[in-house]
């Protein structure tokens, strides 16, 4: 399922590229196709290879999906405003690729005169710093901030119900996978 999900999430993403009137809610789906499904399935695959009970494994197979989904929000975040010298990867490649992500979503929400922009711009250098800018300016970044911490908190309340294995191991990854860097 995993695997199938990812497949099906990089086709979407493929099929979305340079939708600059992409929803939220696609946006979602895509990230629970593509990253959320990969951590369900290794939280859940972890519970069931340690002997833990339905219950544990469906929660942690919760807080799989929630970590999934704030990992990829701040990853989107990064492609904004992390330092290309300690990621080593390029700032601007989504933009550069097409890909629509949370902080553009809302930045475009925001100023509605970016997606115009992008729609009518080639993907330069130049065009590029100025909508990591222009996103920037209306606050998306912060706000993609926020939901990927309440992403986080919804991880860290799933696992109360998986009580019969030690937890805080996962507690630590969850608040790890938004407060990076790079």
């Amino acid at each position: 399922a995993a695997s199938l999900g990812l497949s099906r999430g990089e086709f979407s993403q493929m099929r979305q590229a340079y939708d600059y009137s992409l929803p939220a809610g696609e946006y979602f789906e895509r990230c629970r196709l593509k990253t959320s499904g990969l951590f369900t399935a290794a939280c859940r695959l972890g519970a069931i290879l340690s002997g833990a009970g339905e219950t544990a494994v469906a929660a942690v197979g919760e807080y799989g999906d929630c970590l999934g989904l704030a990992f990829q929000i701040a990853d989107d975040i990064l492609d904004y405003s992390g330092d290309s010298s300690r990621s080593g990867k390029l700032t601007g490649t989504d933009l550069r690729d097409g890909t629509v992500t949370l902080p553009l979503i809302i930045a475009m929400e925001r100023d509605p005169s970016l997606a115009k922009l992008l729609e009518e711009s080639e993907v330069t250098g130049e065009l590029v710093e100025e909508v990591r800018e222009r996103v920037t300016a209306t606050g998306a970044l912060e706000e993609s901030s926020l939901t990927a911490y309440g992403y986080v908190e919804r991880a860290r309340s799933a696992l109360r119900a998986a009580d019969e294995i030690d937890t805080e191991p996962l507690k630590l990854i969850a608040a790890a996978a938004v407060d990076r860097k790079a």
